[in-house]
């Protein structure tokens, strides 16, 4: 995904969806692009990742939940509605 200011122009035409952005102070190497959906959404999020890879843009949900992870699936845990939505 492009650098700085012009990444952020990419994502700002984007209704609902918000790139996450350093805090101030904080060193980056914009080696990882997060957006962020204003609501929990899967088919937009589908779409979203879906028209970013059709431009070139290597796009997918940020990471398995660990409980999902087959070598997790036995494990005690808590609810987690949030990182579920």
């Amino acid at each position: 995904m492009h650098q700085g200011p012009e990444r952020a122009r990419l994502i700002a035409g984007v209704e609902g969806v918000r790139l996450m952005t350093p805090r101030e102070g904080a060193s980056v190497n914009h080696w990882l692009n997060a957006l962020i959906l204003d609501r929990p959404d899967r088919e937009m999020r589908d779409r979203l990742l879906e028209t970013l890879n059709d431009a070139g843009y290597q796009a997918r949900p940020l990471w398995t939940l660990m409980h999902r992870l087959p070598i997790y699936a036995d494990c005690p845990r808590d609810a987690v509605p949030v990182a579920e939505g």
